[in-house]
């Protein structure tokens, strides 16, 4: 066990395994049984169930990404405002892949994506009690030296776009470090977090395809995303129209 210095929350306490079936996983029974701070990170070398968005596995090569989850009492996010969460944790992954000089854009809700490709995800789960929000997990997959993705075309890593590999604990550091600053400002109610998150869109306004749960496709233009998390789309006929992240996928 260890810790991250320079943090207010984040990284206070750091525990490292070789293997685990998933760090959101491990961190949600350590919240079980109440064998968790806040701001304690959790971190594997490799995951053998990691998990994804919508349902889908997060495949990653052993010792060679980052893998881990972070643990948070955010009472002070409403149940309306939660995709605050989500805002923060996509803004500090880019801002620590924007000090590599690489150019980094979200994907909506929460894909990070270089040169078209995607470099990260993230996956949140709330514990809810009492109408608010008891405890988050926030787990982060960032490709940072893997090389190949043969069953996966679209992602890439840092090493690759870098052309050079990457010591793994000083990304850790940074992120965490760029990630507890972004908590403390939630914390200070900070009225940018939207503006950023926005101006980091993947495709803002540039016309995109679109795919409907019917299998139904349309063209349209990403004009904002609500404090709800809704994605706004304006649609090639001029109509605005809002959707949830399992209603809307990009084609």
């Amino acid at each position: 066990m260890s810790k991250i210095d320079n943090t207010q929350i984040i990284g206070k306490v750091l525990r490292h395994f070789q293997e685990l079936t998933s760090t959101n996983d491990f961190a949600l029974k350590c919240l079980s049984q109440g064998d968790a701070v806040e701001g304690t990170v959790i971190s594997t070398d490799y995951q053998t169930a990691g998990k994804g968005q919508r349902g889908k596995q997060w495949i990653s090569n052993r010792g060679e990404n980052l893998i881990l989850s972070i643990i948070l009492h955010p009472y002070f996010v409403s149940l309306q405002e939660q995709f605050l969460l989500t805002r923060m944790t996509s803004l500090a992954v880019c801002r620590t892949i924007q000090s590599l000089s690489l150019p980094v854009h979200i994907k909506w809700p929460n894909d990070i994506m270089v040169h078209g490709k995607k470099v990260a995800g993230i996956l949140i789960q709330n514990l809810i009690q009492n109408r608010g929000i008891e405890a988050s997990v926030i787990g982060i997959g960032l490709n940072i030296n893997q090389l190949s993705f043969e069953s996966l075309p679209n992602a890439t890593s840092l090493s690759l776009e870098l052309g050079s590999k990457l010591d793994l604990a000083q990304v850790r550091n940074r992120l965490l470090l760029t990630l507890d600053g972004y908590y403390q400002g939630v914390k200070m109610k900070d009225q940018n977090l939207r503006e950023e998150y926005r101006s980091m869109l993947y495709k803002l306004y540039q016309r995109t395809q679109f795919r409907l749960p019917d299998e139904s496709i349309f063209y349209g233009k990403i004009h904002d995303v609500t404090v709800e998390g809704l994605i706004e789309i304006i649609r090639e006929s001029g109509v605005r129209a809002r959707f949830a992240m399992k209603e809307i996928k990009y084609q």
